[in-house]
């Protein structure tokens, strides 16, 4: 059997094609699948567009992701919660609700371990069963990616959310500070000093002080003319 395998790119994505003779049957070969690699991690929207995105890892105690959700429907706001697996198939009222008040609802692996170190076909389980979770309790699937565990993706995590559906993976600029558990300031300024339009902010549902943190950021980025909006809102093209 002679296999000829050559590599494409196009439209900024890494396909891998590949063309065989005929099979014989008593081969324990197969013809190699195509797949689609992730392009580049998107951590920021366009610097002119006068908005901001808060995403949330998605998991922790009931109190805090309702009073994260309640704040972000009085103001008004749009937010992204980068939901985990485990964390929608125990509270899936939380996952419906933040789609019902317009938010946005990404996949954050089923477990949230080190997606960085693992092989490619844990790492696509990983994504694939969080995106059946979020289906299976929402009636739609997610938008968005973010690798667990790590700021940037790698190759093996690119090549995962390719095969699992997602054509980027979205991470952030700017870092909230809030997974350490600091006084509130810390949090409101580790957000406030730096921000920028078009940042992609980390936060966190599970943390208790970035339910004191929300108002005071929201409050500083009104008086800085930033408006906070979903991760589909701030790509918008």
């Amino acid at each position: 059997m002679s296999v000829d395998r050559r590599t494409v790119i196009k439209s900024g994505l890494l396909l891998a094609a590949a063309t065989t003779a005929p099979l014989n049957p008593d081969s324990a070969f197969a013809q190699p699948a195509v797949h689609k690699v992730a392009g580049a991690d998107i951590n920021h929207g366009s610097s002119h567009s006068g908005k901001v995105a808060l995403t949330f890892h998605g998991a922790g105690a009931d109190q805090y992701a309702r009073s994260i959700l309640d704040q972000a429907k009085e103001a008004g706001i749009g937010i992204t919660i980068m939901a985990i697996g485990t964390w929608v198939q125990a509270k899936p009222t939380f996952a419906r609700r933040v789609l019902t008040e317009g938010h946005d609802l990404g996949n954050h692996t089923m477990h949230h371990l080190g997606i960085k170190h693992m092989s490619l076909p844990h790492a696509t389980k990983e994504i694939t069963e969080c995106t059946s979770i979020i289906k299976n309790a929402t009636g739609q699937l997610p938008k968005w990616f973010r690798p667990s565990q790590t700021q940037n993706s790698n190759l093996v995590v690119r090549q995962a959310a390719g095969a699992a559906g997602f054509e980027q993976c979205i991470t952030y600029n700017l870092d909230s500070l809030d997974y350490l558990d600091p006084a509130m300031h810390v949090v409101r300024d580790a957000v406030l000093h730096q921000v920028k339009a078009g940042d992609i902010i980390s936060m966190h549902l599970g943390h208790e002080v970035t339910t004191r943190a929300l108002a005071p950021i929201l409050h500083g980025l009104a008086a800085k003319k930033l408006k906070p909006v979903t991760i589909s809102d701030l790509l918008k093209a």
